[in-house]
């Protein structure tokens, strides 16, 4: 289950979803099987993140809300932040979208597994490049900065150069140091086969 487990969010958190999803299914079959409910709150969490990216929104839908039934049961230290920033980007209704903003902060606040501060942020840059709220996805960037200063992460590294330079290129479509910056973030996605997306505003290069 722990082996499905992780080898399937790794492929998730890296965008490669038609390769995450079958082994996340198995994961859960057997973390029903042996009752392991904290660990089907966080696989149906992943599951919801793929069905997103495939455009699936009921199953992400339903999926998220039984990640949050079983957080909300178990404890929301363990993947609640990371599952409401999921449903975030979910949510049609901007204030729904504030109440789980708010509940994930004040629970990282408290203290919660590192996972879910590193996939909100990841999940808040997301939603906020989609919606064009630009302020709110440098907000992002600078958290996950902040959180992983005194060990950075590549990973956390390119998250934030990634969103630091596309909402750079909204307001600079045409500046050449952010047009390079983009290229070489690009050449180094490739390099990894991260199949990251590229949502570049209106204009941009």
């Amino acid at each position: 289950m722990l082996a499905l487990e992780s080898q399937g969010l790794l492929l998730s958190f890296c965008d490669r979803h038609a390769d995450a999803e079958p082994l996340l299914e198995r994961g859960l079959v057997l973390a029903e099987a042996i009752g392991a409910r904290r660990f089907q709150s966080l696989v149906l969490a992943g599951l919801a993140a793929c069905a997103l990216a495939t455009g699936r929104l009921p199953a992400a839908r339903d999926r998220i809300e039984r990640s949050l039934a079983l957080s909300r049961e178990i404890g929301m230290g363990f993947c609640g932040p990371m599952a409401l920033g999921v449903k975030a980007r979910l949510l049609d209704d901007a204030h729904e979208r504030e109440r789980c903003r708010a509940e994930a902060e004040a629970l990282m606040a408290r203290g919660c597994a590192s996972h879910n501060l590193i996939n909100y942020h990841r999940h808040g840059i997301d939603d906020a490049l989609a919606r064009g709220e630009y302020a709110r996805g440098l907000e992002h960037a600078a958290a996950l900065e902040a959180y992983t200063r005194g060990e950075p992460l590549p990973y956390c590294d390119f998250l934030i150069a990634r969103a630091r330079v596309l909402i750079g290129l909204a307001s600079h479509p045409d500046d050449p140091r952010l047009r390079e910056e983009l290229s070489r973030l690009r050449r180094e996605a490739d390099r990894v086969r991260w199949p990251i997306a590229w949502p570049l505003p209106a204009g941009g290069p």
